[in-house]
């Protein structure tokens, strides 16, 4: 689809609106969910694969469909591992002939985009969070055309220094991958949040986060995609 940035947007500042969460799971599942409605990520589209012989004992002309949003899909090149959320071309999806694994003979699809998240349950240190997405980067360059980034960071303060700086020594000059980066303080009765607003967001340009107004939130992430 030609404006899926636009559409990813809109769902991931959905889901920040509400940092009530437990995993990332429940990240991936809300943004899912809210693709899913999408009309043209949604409709079926028809595999290689007959759903068997008719009464001719003639094979079916009829075939299996499929749409083009997947989770935990496989990665060719990368053995026993999965990609988050997966977008297929319409094309490839046509050439589907291993119905269980959503293969064309034995190789996975190249996805046309690949998402992977990250939150603070797999960032609890600068050092993890290095690590987890030093991984990412090299999996979502297996897209076909683009890779996402989506780390949503909870905090109960704004010490995102370090994490900054992870960042910032990061090789993010490849325009196959893009990376949202969301720093979200959560207030309480026993804490104010600071005038530049619970969430930031990271600007690999300037190397900084800034603060984002909620209602600017889906604008704001559309314009470092």
């Amino acid at each position: 689809m030609e404006k899926f940035d636009e559409v990813l947007a809109d769902a991931i500042a959905k889901r920040v609106k509400n940092l009530a969460w437990f995993s990332e799971g429940d990240v991936q599942s809300e943004i899912y969910s809210t693709l899913m409605k999408n009309e043209e990520l949604n409709k079926l589209i028809p595999t290689k694969v007959s759903i068997g012989k008719n009464g001719n004992n003639m094979l079916s002309e009829t075939t299996y469909d499929t749409n083009c949003l997947h989770r935990e899909y496989g990665i060719e090149n990368f053995p026993n591992s999965r990609c988050d959320l997966v977008v297929f071309d319409e094309c490839d999806i046509k050439n589907i002939t291993d119905l269980i694994n959503l293969k064309n003979n034995n190789d996975y699809l190249k996805p046309k985009y690949m998402i992977e998240f990250g939150t603070e349950k797999s960032a609890r240190t600068p050092a993890l969070f290095q690590e987890h997405i030093t991984n990412d980067i090299k999996k979502v360059k297996e897209a076909k055309k683009i890779g996402y980034i989506v780390h949503i960071q909870r905090a109960y303060d704004e010490d995102y220094k370090e994490y900054c700086e992870v960042l910032n020594n990061l090789d993010l000059t490849d325009e196959k991958v893009k990376v949202v980066f969301l720093w979200a303080t959560i207030g309480s009765d026993k804490k104010r949040i600071t005038k530049s607003g619970k969430i930031k967001l990271y600007y690999k340009d300037e190397k900084v986060f800034k603060g984002v107004n909620q209602k600017d939130l889906s604008q704001k992430i559309l314009e470092i995609l």
